[in-house]
C-alpha cells in the first residue's frame, strides 16, 4: 500500500502542540486570569469534582500530544495521516476553550467547545484503536497516550462540564443537591466510559486516565467535602466498572457495527 504524503494537517499539529503549552501561561504575562483555582477556591469545588492538583494530568495529555506531533512531521504512516484531522481539530479546541475560561467568557460556549473537543476526542481515539495490532513504533505508541488519554480524561470533563453548567443555569450552588448533581456526573461518566470501550478504545491509558479523573472525586468526597457515604459509593461503582473492563476487556472499534 502506497504511504500518504505528510498533510498540511498533520503539520499544523506541531504549532497547535506548542500553542496548548503557551496558553496556560499567558495570565503570568497579565493575559486573562488563571485557569487553576487558588487554594481557597479549591475547597469551595463542588462535591463532584476531582481537587485541582489532579488536573495536572493535562500536562501529560500536552506532553503526548506534542510527542504525536513531533512524529507528525515526518511520518508517513498511514495512523498518522488519519488521527491527524481530529486530533488537530481537539487542539484547536483545547486552545479556545482555555481562553475563554482565562476570558470568565460564558459558561455555555465554554461547553459547546469542550463537547465539540470531546466528540474529536473520541474520533481520534477511535481511529487510533482501528489500526491497533497492525504493528509498533515509538510514534504509535505516544499516539497511543495522547489520543487515549484525552479520551479518558475528557469522558469525565464533559461529565463535570456538564454538571457545572446545570448548576449555573438552576442556580444551584455548589452545597445544594449533592447526591443529584453526584449521581447524574456518575452517570454521564460512566455511561460514557461503557460507550468507549464498547465502540471506540481498547487503550489502556483511556482507563488510567479515566480512574485518575474517578479517583480525583472520590478523594474529593472524602477528604475536602466529607462526604464520606457518596465517597464509599462511587468507590464501589468505580472498582466494579474498572474490574469488568479488566475482567471482560474492551471491544473498542473492532466491534461490528
Amino acid at each position: 500500500m502506497d504511504k500518504p504524503p505528510i498533510s498540511l494537517v498533520q503539520r499544523a499539529l506541531l504549532p497547535i502542540g506548542i500553542v496548548q503549552f503557551l496558553v496556560p501561561t499567558l495570565p503570568r504575562f497579565g493575559v486573562g486570569s488563571d485557569i487553576a483555582d487558588t487554594a481557597t477556591e479549591s475547597m469551595m469545588r463542588a462535591p463532584e469534582t476531582p481537587p485541582g492538583a489532579f488536573f495536572a494530568i493535562w500536562s501529560i495529555i500536552f506532553s503526548a500530544y506534542l510527542g504525536t506531533a513531533l512524529w507528525a512531521q515526518f511520518s508517513r504512516d498511514h495512523v498518522i495521516a488519519r488521527i491527524a484531522p481530529p486530533l488537530a481539530s481537539a487542539g484547536v479546541a483545547s486552545i479556545i476553550w482555555m481562553l475563554l475560561r482565562q476570558g470568565q467568557t460564558s459558561d455555555v460556549l465554554g461547553h459547546l467547545v469542550l463537547v465539540a473537543m470531546f466528540i474529536s476526542a473520541y474520533v481520534a481515539a477511535r481511529r487510533f484503536d482501528e489500526t491497533r495490532g497492525t504493528g509498533g513504533s515509538p510514534g504509535r505508541w505516544v499516539s497511543d497516550v495522547a489520543t487515549g488519554m484525552l479520551a479518558g480524561w475528557m469522558t469525565l470533563a464533559l461529565a463535570l462540564s456538564t454538571s457545572e453548567l446545570v448548576r449555573t443555569l438552576f442556580g444551584i450552588a455548589n452545597t445544594d443537591a449533592e447526591w443529584w448533581m453526584l449521581g447524574f456526573t456518575l452517570l454521564i461518566a460512566v455511561g460514557c466510559a461503557q460507550f468507549a470501550f464498547s465502540k471506540i478504545t481498547a487503550s489502556p491509558y483511556f482507563v488510567i486516565a479515566f480512574a485518575w479523573g474517578i479517583l480525583g472525586v472520590i478523594l474529593n468526597l472524602w477528604i475536602n467535602v466529607e462526604l464520606h457515604v457518596p465517597a464509599v459509593l462511587t468507590s464501589l461503582l468505580a472498582t466494579f466498572v474498572l474490574i469488568r473492563r479488566l475482567r471482560l476487556g474492551a471491544t473498542g472499534a473492532r466491534a461490528r457495527p
